[in-house]
């Protein structure tokens, strides 16, 4: 956790790109930071080749002008003439056997015009909070907390507990592929990386596992896809500030080309856009479901990816669990032959504040294999937040016992309770209705009304009174 002087640091390199367009400014952010990273990694790759006398190939050879401490000090014009001309031109012919970051590299566009602001944030990088590597990945993080980048590319941010949980009911394992095929800023795979990390440490120090789990943790296990570029540079370099030496994030619109990576993860974790409709040309010939809608072509998707006992946890708007068109009903069909549906969350229409509008959502989780016998529904009535726009701290919260039904093998058959388990032959029997409401017995209360003749009389007192008041502010005008 950054303590409040380091906050304040990064704060201040924030108020310099506070102007900039969000997604251009964590750009140049990042590429500050890595720059300075880039030789610091050059630095322990060349000491570790000594240890093991072997011959070491510095990626900065005949490029020495292009260490950060070769320009870290020059004014503000000469600097900004010198990273543009010189050290963005090497970092765009780096190649993946130098950095696992180069492929984002190709096309980096440095678009810092202002001296004063390079030299500024120069100077914050340079200074020792910069140069700790366990701190990186919390200064990242709260670099995308601030500039809500999801907004600005038209995304709704899911919620840091909200992440959480999904991670906790799917429980990613170390030898896991994991997936999410609309990835954004990649938060989802953070996580999933850290639940991974923390378990291990618990049990044994990561440091402890074999190298070939060690290398397929950091290398092999995260993919993310994104169908902009940008969103996928962040992606990249938020997962490799957290630990994921080489993150798998691709540029790709993931219906267009991912429906071929069938059963290859073990796990999907994701917040699909809910509105978006695709373009036909973009759709893979593939789909089964003929549909426009990009949520129907992102759940047949996930279906389609994940191996057999794969499982997934994907946010879903309500609008589908009772949707009636052709296309939702044939994906709700595959859900509940193809997959065992093990929970639906249903979630209140805050949860997305202060991130964007009111949003009827719900956490579906299932498992592909096995067709689907009985539904675990859940109202989070309560998530740790006050249900309105300030979205403040509250005591009352229901994600750990959210986590332990889901885990428990009892039926709870009590309609009027926030948790109940519903059959799936009552399910197809409804239509095929998903949605929590379809399915709860409403608690109605009794109210009690006075005599009408009690309320005419008091009425009739009332009005004497206002007969009254009136005489009296009259007397007082004259």
């Amino acid at each position: 956790m950054l303590e409040e002087t380091e906050q304040d640091k990064i704060d201040e390199l924030l108020e310099l790109f506070s102007k900039d367009n969000p997604t251009e400014s964590i750009q140049q952010i990042s590429y500050l930071i890595f720059l300075k990273q880039l030789e610091k990694s050059d630095q322990v790759n060349s000491r570790n080749a000594k240890i093991k006398g072997e011959s070491y190939n510095s990626m900065f050879d005949n490029q020495e002008s292009c260490k950060w401490s070769s320009w870290n000090n020059m004014q503000g014009t000469e600097m900004i003439k010198h990273v543009r001309d010189e050290v963005f031109p090497f970092l765009r012919k780096l190649d993946e056997n130098q950095t696992s970051y180069a492929k984002y590299l190709n096309n980096a566009n440095f678009a810092i015009a202002d001296g004063k602001k390079l030299t500024r944030a120069v100077k914050i990088i340079n200074s020792e909070l910069f140069g700790d590597k366990d701190k990186i990945g919390e200064i990242y993080y709260y670099l995308l907390s601030n500039l809500d980048i999801e907004k600005e590319n038209k995304q709704y941010k899911t919620p840091d507990h909200i992440v959480k949980l999904m991670v906790d009911l799917v429980q990613p394992e170390i030898n896991d592929l994991i997936c999410d095929p609309t990835c954004a800023t990649g938060t989802f795979l953070v996580e999933a990386y850290e639940h991974i990390v923390n378990k291990y440490s618990k049990s044994y120090k990561l440091s402890e596992l074999g190298t070939k789990e060690k290398n397929k943790l950091k290398n092999e296990t995260f993919y993310g896809f994104n169908a902009n570029q940008s969103m996928s540079r962040v992606a990249m370099m938020n997962l490799m500030t957290h630990g994921a030496k080489n993150p798998n994030i691709t540029q790709m619109i993931t219906y267009s080309g991912l429906y071929t990576e069938a059963d290859k993860y073990n796990v999907v974790l994701t917040n699909p856009p809910f509105s978006d409709t695709a373009k036909s040309d973009e759709i893979s010939e593939d789909f089964t479901i003929e549909s426009t809608k990009s949520i129907i072509l992102y759940l047949e998707l996930i279906v389609r990816i994940l191996r057999i006992g794969g499982r997934c946890a994907v946010l879903v708007p309500e609008g589908v669990l009772f949707g009636t068109n052709n296309a939702q009903k044939l994906i709700k069909e595959k859900l509940l032959d193809d997959c065992r549906i093990d929970a639906i969350i249903k979630m209140h229409s805050k949860i997305f504040k202060p991130f964007g509008k009111d949003i009827s959502a719900n956490i579906l989780l299932f498992t592909k294999g096995e067709p689907t016998k009985e539904i675990l529904y859940y109202n989070m009535e309560n998530d740790g937040f006050s249900v309105d726009d300030k979205r403040t701290p509250i005591d009352e919260c229901d994600i750990q016992d959210i986590v332990e039904k889901v885990n428990s093998e009892e039926k709870f058959e009590d309609r009027k309770a926030k948790c109940f388990t519903v059959t799936v032959e009552e399910i197809k029997g409804n239509g095929m209705d998903l949605s929590f409401s379809a399915y709860q017995k409403k608690v109605y209360t009794e109210v009690k009304y006075d005599d009408p003749k009690d309320i005419i009389e008091k009425l009739m007192v009332k009005e004497d009174e206002i007969k009254y008041n009136l005489c009296e502010i009259k007397k007082t005008m004259g």
